[in-house]
């Protein structure tokens, strides 16, 4: 008995035609990994055109790909055994920091049929990243009757080079001077939003930050896979234009002790309308069709694929309280950070949010809601993985 792995391409026709057209020589077969690192296998446009035209088209990548750090293999990853990792076309984008070179992404999957959670067979695995998201969307849609739109803000310093940690201005938020025309940085700037207009990516406003250098691009709301795919490639243009022009493009939350970070606010769990300094703040509340959540406590570190998941969780296994209409705990926080104990306590905020690593990958790991909507293999490899990022940071 065949079985359908569920392959389809309802774009490939016309979507190579385009390519062609549109000058695309290369394709980048793009993912991103546990550890935020983007990887990549370029392939001819042609050999693209081949692949579309298998049965199953994709290409075969180690399994423990997934788990690498530097030329380090985390515990749990093993060097035996391939993943197909194949191809989405609705995911295509035109790079146009690289002439002639496109990019898409995909979904690992099992060479051969196992056996799911359902004891159905199935080729799909929870370690992928985009899986897993689609998944999570999918049952919060179908069991909870909840949909999401997701939007992101991408924060980042540019730096004179790679050797120096010298920003390149000292220009601080919404400062005219910092996208003085014929500046180094006017210029990058006016590229990434031209490229990401080329590559159908919506572009809201971008300006200048707090920090010494610090740039920001907000980009328009999507689906949750979507939102986190543009999201990316909107990294991707960014350091890749930055380096054209000699500069050193980084998304690390804070580089300076004594000076500004990213906006990622919150010391303790809590919300507040329009408060910037809660995790979570809740904007135009007066509004039906304006009013949304920001999440503040993400930074351009995190991989945004399973980070999504993570911020939004489950409306039904995580948060139950809302299909049976039980009141929320937490209070409405407007002066969260002058509050004194007594004050959060009776606010209903008592949990802090993790001050370290360490603290962070305890939580994870005592966390069994989210380890539900997560998956428990999911959760265990990534705090492998993550044991090994903690090791090697201690070396530097």
């Amino acid at each position: 008995m065949s079985f359908d792995y569920g392959h389809k391409t309802p774009l490939y026709g016309s979507t190579i035609i385009g390519l062609k057209s549109a000058g695309v020589e290369f394709v980048r077969i793009q993912w991103v990994d546990m550890t935020n690192t983007i990887r990549y296998r370029v392939v001819p446009i042609a050999y693209l055109e081949k692949l579309l035209d298998s049965p199953r088209p994709g290409v075969a990548i180690i399994k423990c790909a997934l788990g690498i750090v530097y030329i380090t293999r985390a515990d749990g990853f093993s060097p035996i055994g391939e993943y197909i990792y194949v191809i989405d076309m609705k995911t295509i984008r035109l790079c146009p920091y690289a002439p002639g070179h496109a990019s898409v992404m995909g979904f690992f999957q099992e060479k051969a049929p196992i056996q799911g959670p359902d004891n159905q067979p199935t080729v799909s695995t929870d370690l992928c990243p985009r899986t897993n998201l689609q998944r999570i969307a999918d049952d919060a849609r179908d069991r909870a009757g909840v949909e999401f739109l997701v939007g992101f803000e991408s924060e980042f310093i540019l730096l004179k080079s790679n050797n120096t940690l010298e920003a390149v201005n000292t220009h601080g938020y919404g400062i005219k001077r910092a996208l003085i025309s014929g500046s180094i940085e006017a210029q990058v700037m006016e590229e990434i939003a031209h490229a990401l207009n080329v590559a159908s990516i919506e572009l809201q406003m971008y300006h200048s930050e707090t920090a010494s250098g610090q740039y920001e691009f907000v980009t328009g709301p999507l689906p949750p896979l979507e939102s986190a795919d543009a999201l990316i490639h909107a990294r991707e243009t960014i350091t890749n234009i930055a380096a054209k022009h000699g500069l050193r493009a980084t998304l690390a939350p804070r580089l300076y002790m004594d000076g500004h970070g990213v906006g990622a606010g919150g010391t303790y769990v809590s919300w507040g309308t329009e408060n910037r300094e809660a995790p979570v703040r809740l904007c135009n509340a007066a509004s039906r069709s304006a009013c949304n959540f920001e999440l503040r406590f993400v930074d351009g570190l995190a991989n945004a694929t399973p980070a999504v998941p993570c911020a939004r969780q489950h409306p039904r296994r995580r948060h139950p309280g809302r299909q049976a209409k039980q009141p929320l705990t937490h209070a409405d926080c407007s002066t969260l950070s002058a509050a004194d104990d007594a004050a959060r306590k009776a606010a209903g905020i008592t949990t802090r949010m993790s001050l370290n690593l360490d603290e962070s990958r305890k939580g994870l790991a005592g966390d069994a809601a989210l380890q539900a909507v997560l998956g428990e293999e999911l959760v265990e490899k990534h705090l492998s993985l993550n044991k090994v990022v903690l090791a090697i940071a201690f070396l530097f």
